[in-house]
């Protein structure tokens, strides 16, 4: 008798734990917004890599860009922020590389060089502005 009530013990034990796994858990997507705004005198190319994909960006003086990617399922393999290097090119005249380890006030891929602004809980938005600074000037 007492093997069975331990058994059954068990049982209920094992019971309730899978119902408490199996039950449903939603993520809410979180979002995140790039923006790349050129205030300097030229028009900017960027070349962004990420892995072995290589994505072009174009931004005309006066203009910008804006990327926004969903962190839980999205892909990031296009968003200049999660490259693992990019070139920014400045009309004819400068050209720079950044990566991850290079301390720069001009790094894309430095998050402290942007601004940021929090629209909601699962949603930010950076900000880059290019300026005459970044071309030297």
């Amino acid at each position: 008798m007492k093997q069975r009530t331990i058994w059954i013990l068990l049982l209920a034990i094992g019971v309730l734990s899978s119902l408490q796994s199996c039950s449903k858990i939603e993520e809410k997507p979180v979002y995140e917004e790039y923006n790349f705004v050129n205030n300097s005198g030229s028009d900017i190319s960027i070349k962004s890599y990420f892995e072995s994909i290589e994505n072009n960006f174009i931004i005309s003086k006066g203009d910008s860009i804006m990327q926004k990617v969903e962190l839980v399922f999205g892909s990031c393999s296009d968003i200049i922020f999660f490259s693992d290097s990019v070139i920014v090119k400045f009309g004819d005249n400068k050209k720079t590389k950044f990566t991850r380890d290079i301390n720069s006030p001009h790094n894309l891929l430095k998050r402290d060089n942007y601004s940021e602004t929090l629209k909601s809980s699962n949603y930010r938005v950076y900000k880059y502005t290019f300026t005459n600074k970044d071309l030297g000037k």
